[in-house]
């Protein structure tokens, strides 16, 4: 149970110390979090969401599902596609009034990948350690036969998963967060040059990215499990934030030249 508490923790914290980081350090505009938050909410979690939810009683379901390679593909394109436009978008359109300030760009990452981690992964652990507490009072099974048929067969697979799987696992969780906010700054960082200055390779690069992890993030999984899939996923982000950082600075050169 510690280490699902300490994994929420770290997602919950580490979003709102990089907010708190950029706004007294660098200037940036709390709002730039926020609409990185509302985007990830609208375009991921309703409208991406919703499309899965299309596709999953179409006949594309059955082709994509049974093949790891395929379903690699499309969930690296659809994430790529409802995040990037929707990022695009906000910087557009929402965010004139903070293109002064280049650090409003990792702002809107550490909101966009923030809420991306409370809800993935510390909602996730606060609901684990309801279902552990219950566990080891004895309570879970008369909870189990309270809900509906279909419903008890899901519950009881996932407190079966719960039960066997170690401790130091749900640390996991904590470092593909880690690299996943580290990956959406950098991808921030990408559209806000592709919308501030007007350069569509900017743009081209973000979606490239995006759908390259999300989809390898499926497939290394597959071939070498998790464990090695966060190791190599963290080493390709902490690749992508250097070369980001140093872009980033050669760019800001440029604008303090002008």
């Amino acid at each position: 149970m510690i280490f699902m508490a300490v994994s929420g923790t770290i997602a919950l914290m580490i979003p709102l110390a990089l907010i708190i980081f950029f706004r007294r350090r660098k200037g940036a505009d709390l709002i730039s979090a926020g609409i990185g938050a509302a985007v990830m909410i609208l375009f991921a979690f309703v409208l991406e969401s919703g499309v899965h939810k299309l596709v999953a009683q179409s006949p594309l379901h059955e082709p994509i599902g049974e093949n790891f390679i395929a379903y690699g593909i499309y969930g690296g394109v659809m994430a790529a596609l409802f995040e990037e436009v929707g990022r695009y978008l906000a910087m557009r359109f929402l965010m004139k009034k903070q293109w002064n300030n280049p650090s409003n760009a990792l702002m809107y990452g550490a909101g966009h990948g923030g809420i991306e981690a409370i809800v993935l992964l510390t909602i996730t652990m606060i609901n684990n350690l309801a279902y552990s507490f219950m566990i080891n009072r004895g309570m879970m099974e008369g909870l189990i036969q309270k809900l509906p048929q279909t419903a008890q067969v899901q519950m009881q697979e996932a407190v079966q998963k719960l039960i066997v799987s170690p401790a130091p696992v749900f640390l996991l969780g904590a470092v593909e967060r880690i690299s996943a906010i580290s990956l959406q700054i950098c991808l921030s960082v990408f559209v806000w040059l592709a919308v501030t200055r007007r350069e569509k390779k900017y743009f081209i690069l973000a979606f490239g990215l995006h759908f390259l992890f999300d989809t390898l993030a499926v497939l290394v999984n597959h071939w070498m499990g998790t464990v090695v899939t966060e190791i190599i996923l963290l080493l390709a982000v902490i690749t992508v934030v250097l070369l980001t950082a140093r872009l980033w600075k050669r760019v800001k050169r440029r604008m303090s030249v002008l």
